[in-house]
């Protein structure tokens, strides 16, 4: 007989259902597989790309599933984001918030901003006037204490480089803590700019050879091309204390270019976490009418005293 003659029977409606419900049992699963997969691999490869400019997008994203309440502030469609790698020293900082400078002062805008570790955790929070430029130099656990350190600029006021080629700034580095931070370390630098010089600048670099980073401000030039730069030229040589301490200048210009912040309990001096750092240098360490501005001899050091904690 012919199959066209066979007897055909109905699939029980029961079947049918059971068949969607596996089917979409095995999507729901899937989906769920590949979102945690994803989640894994896009942070991976975030961590993975601390130190490369190239990928802050990357690490953007990564950030901002971790740290949903954090988000990365997006400029112009560009995240205000940058990540530094050193041996095994590094991190990423990014800008949460951002005030809009106005047109008289476009240097000031204040801004807050995170700052996580190699691994992208977070480790704490720091508001600065110049948030938007980055953290000039690696941050990392620099004396081995279990906390992190930032080294940065900060702007003495909110009308700092008016004149081109002579003014002064803050340098500073701050112990990053959950609810308060600590100054450790605090210079006010003149800054002569003559042609085709850089800096002043922060690096961290062993200078003594035990295994230690030392904060150490420089200074660069430029090539006659303009593509090059020299070797770096040693303004200033901080040394650790203890961990946990303080920064201790070494070496300082004895041209009254510099002056230096000295604790006089020899302990940092903490401040809340959610405080403008430009705010606590200029109470840390007033400058002289004039510095910065006129090239007199100055003292190399700041008196001893400063504001209780």
């Amino acid at each position: 007989m012919s199959d066209i003659f066979s007897r055909r029977y109905a699939t029980a409606p029961a079947g049918i259902i059971r068949g969607y419900v596996i089917g979409l049992a095995c999507v729901l699963v899937a989906s769920l597989a590949w979102h945690g997969l994803h989640a894994r691999v896009l942070r991976g490869l975030a961590r993975s790309s601390v130190g490369c400019d190239a990928r802050a997008k990357l690490i953007a994203g990564a950030i901002d599933e971790l740290y949903p309440r954090q988000r990365v502030y997006v400029s112009d469609g560009e995240p205000i984001l940058n990540s530094y790698r050193q041996g095994n020293q590094g991190g990423v900082c990014w800008v949460i918030s951002l005030e809009t400078p106005s047109c008289e002062q476009p240097t000031a805008a204040r801004g807050v901003g995170m700052v996580a570790d190699l691994d992208l955790n977070s480790r704490g929070l720091v508001h600065l006037r110049t948030m938007r430029w980055g953290i000039p130099a690696p941050p990392g656990d620099w004396d081995g204490d279990g906390a992190f350190e930032v080294s940065s600029i900060c702007i003495p006021t909110g009308d700092a480089f008016r004149n081109p080629s002579t003014y002064h700034l803050y340098w500073v580095v701050i112990r990053l803590g959950r609810e308060s931070n600590e100054i450790v370390a605090l210079a006010a630098v003149r800054h002569d700019v003559p042609a085709n010089t850089v800096g002043p600048l922060a690096i961290w670099q062993d200078e003594s050879g035990d295994g230690i980073a030392n904060w150490v401000l420089v200074t660069a030039r430029y090539s006659a091309n303009q593509q090059e730069l020299s070797p770096f030229e040693r303004l200033g040589i901080f040394e650790w204390s203890e961990p946990g301490g303080v920064l201790r200048p070494r070496v300082v210009p004895d041209d009254g270019s510099m002056l230096v912040w000295t604790p006089p309990s020899g302990h940092p001096h903490r401040f809340p976490a959610d405080k403008l750092v430009d705010d606590v240098c200029r109470e840390l360490l007033p400058v002289p009418e004039g510095f910065g501005t006129a090239l007199a001899s100055q003292p190399v050091s700041a008196p001893t005293s400063s504001p209780a904690p």
